[in-house]
């Protein structure tokens, strides 16, 4: 004990104030004991209120009266009382084995979003969860043969989940389909129903879908298909384009290489991609927040530019080239990706720098690459017989063309900051038709390339074998749609390392240049270059599957569901869903809280509050006392 103490001490142990004080010693570790109980008080109710509440639900189908059960998930952090909190909803359509922990999880994972998901039932209770290969095609063929009755159940599903308390469905309705889902989801659309603001299908067997409905679609469509899938042919692609095209609605249909039918199932090893998975969940994502308007999309263009011009020459012939080049700055020396820019038609400009430095916020050297060399000074730009005479040249001496690019990745390969095992190439309108050739050719000093509206019918006829992953970004009133089945075949001929595409509905050529207002497309700019930013990830990385924490799944939800039960009418929370006696929930009135049991929430369970104020009260006024 130091000496500024002694007193003190000595004070305390004076006969007559060892009482006085041993109270006040009681009282404080009383107080801190309440300020620790209050603590771990706290701490289990905020656990509580980020576990996601899965509750059974039963239901009835107006339609037919057909019983249906399905499973509700509501984010743990709502409070259904609360009006202006409520959420928007999300249906999640089950795949040919009815409703069953795949939903369920699929459920709990969007609302992990924050919305309020519901897993449906469309076989019925009876048939609820179908074991056997005849049992679940005698379903499904019934549900696929008789589009009224498979759209009342969904129909029916959007009604029970816009009735969970703390759902809103004026925020917002989405489908989510797998398989069979996907398929029915995508008829639900065609067939001009209404009720669902979105509608996205995975591997939705797109040949069983009805494309000669002909009705007004009134959900903006996401379709996600594998390149494997034998129930998606390039054909079935096709057919979807002009069925969408038909009903009037914005439509998005991306395409990836190397995936069979069921390839998000996780519960299905044999099938199951991790990377598509990861990929395509969070495009849906993205894609529905869009449409409930839970995000503003806009293009990251830097306020200023801070790259350099650069001279350099073509080594296979001596063609003098100008190019630009823009660092992080934070790269470091000989470890930094590149990605090499070619140009569009009008040779390198402010767009091209800009991009470089975009590519400068995900991590990368961004390089724009000069094609034209010294004939783009023997021409006047602003006349346009003469800027297409010389953009042709290069298309149609495709051997030259790919000269440059090579010339460009050598270029970039030699800047001190740049890691020359990876690099990576895009390119825009007359660029893209290069990065896509590039490509055709059989080149491999770059991982991958990425092609924005390349002009798909300009494009080299296939060489030996591709050597690069491609992505395409192509526009639904750009190229024909059966320049991009070409193109897929060419892909898969060429045993291309990794494919994907993606179709905008709507979209022209040049989609991706603001400063081009009669062309420009925010969603599809926005939503390209997001899905480009993963897609080099993956390139650079060591393996396909080895890609950045946000792009891939979430196979099971970041905080697990807890399973409420429906009370009974006894209301004896320990009876799981009988049979007979559990309550039902019609479509066409909405649950009062005996129907179901509401989940947890700080208004729910008010006794953790009160416990939690009064023990740091007596902590704040035993402390007092010190």
């Amino acid at each position: 004990i130091t000496n500024r103490y002694t007193h003190l001490l000595e004070a305390i142990l004076q006969p007559a104030n060892i009482m006085f004080f041993s109270t006040i010693m009681r009282v404080t570790s009383l107080g801190m004991f309440a300020l620790l109980l209050a603590t771990v008080t706290t701490a289990q109710e905020e656990d509580m209120q980020l576990s996601n509440v899965m509750t059974a639900v039963n239901y009835t189908d107006p339609y037919d009266g057909t019983e249906l059960r399905g499973y509700s998930v509501v984010p743990g952090d709502l409070n259904p009382k609360d009006k202006k909190g409520a959420r928007p909803v999300v249906i999640v359509v089950p795949d040919w084995d009815g409703v069953n922990e795949y939903e369920q999880t699929r459920a709990s994972m969007l609302a992990d979003m924050g919305w309020v998901a519901l897993a449906a039932d469309i076989f019925g209770i009876e048939n609820y969860q179908p074991e056997t290969f005849p049992e679940r095609a005698a379903l499904t063929g019934l549900y696929r043969g008789n589009l009224t009755l498979y759209n009342a159940r969904i129909a029916a599903a959007i009604e029970t989940a816009s009735q969970i308390p703390g759902a809103d469905p004026s925020k917002g309705v989405a489908l989510i389909g797998y398989c069979f889902g996907g398929s029915g989801t995508l008829n639900y659309a065609l067939s001009g129903q209404t009720g669902a603001d979105a509608a996205v299908a995975f591997h939705g067997g797109l040949g069983s879908v009805a494309t000669e409905l002909n009705a007004t679609v009134n959900a903006q469509v996401l379709i996600v298909s594998g390149g494997e899938d034998d129930q998606d042919s390039t054909a079935d692609i096709k057919a979807m384009e002009t069925a969408f095209n038909n009903g009037g609605k914005l439509w998005e249909i991306a395409r990836y290489s190397d995936v069979e039918h069921g390839f998000t199932n996780f519960l299905s090893p044999t099938r199951y991609n991790e990377y598509v998975d990861g990929r395509s969940w969070s495009s849906c994502i993205a894609f529905i927040q869009e449409v409930f308007e839970e995000i503003q999309l806009a293009p990251s263009i830097p306020a200023e530019l801070s790259g350099n011009d650069v001279n350099y020459t073509d080594p296979s012939d001596g063609s003098a080239l100008f190019g630009y080049v823009s660092v992080p700055a934070d790269a470091m020396e000989g470890t930094t990706p590149a990605v090499v820019i070619i140009h569009n038609a009008d040779g390198i400009d402010d767009y091209e720098k800009t991009r470089a430095a975009m590519l400068n916020e995900m991590g990368y050297v961004g390089f724009a690459a000069d094609i034209y060399g010294p004939m783009k000074d023997e021409v006047d730009m602003s006349n346009r017989t003469q800027l297409f005479g010389m953009l042709n040249f290069y298309r149609d001496d495709i051997d030259l063309f790919v000269q440059r690019i090579n010339a460009a990745v050598m270029e970039a390969a030699n800047h001190p900051m740049v890691d020359p095992d990876k690099i990576a190439i895009i390119g825009y309108c007359f660029g893209g038709t290069g990065v896509i050739n590039y490509a055709m050719t059989g080149e491999s000093d770059a991982r991958a390339i990425v092609s924005f509206h390349g002009g798909l019918s300009k494009r080299a006829p296939l060489g030996d074998k591709i050597h690069v992953k491609m992505m395409i970004a192509s526009g639904g009133e750009d190229d024909a749609a059966s320049d991009i089945e070409d193109l897929e075949n060419a892909m898969k001929e060429g045993a291309a390392p990794a494919w994907e595409y993606t179709r905008y509905q709507g979209v022209v050529h040049a989609f991706t240049e603001w400063s081009r207002e009669d062309r420009y497309n925010l969603h599809a700019d926005v939503r390209s270059w997001d899905a480009m930013g993963t897609f080099l990830q993956t390139a650079f990385s060591e393996n396909r599957t080895e890609i950045a924490d946000t792009a891939m799944p979430t196979q099971t939800p970041t905080t697990m569901p807890i399973m409420m039960e429906l009370e009974t009418e006894t209301g004896d929370p320990s009876e799981v869903i009988p049979e007979s006696d559990s309550p039902t929930l019609s479509p066409t009135a909405k649950p009062t809280e005996d129907d179901t049991e509401l989940p947890p929430t700080s208004a729910a369970v008010p006794s953790s509050n009160v416990c939690g104020a009064v023990f740091s009260l007596a902590g704040i006024v035993s402390l007092a006392f010190i």
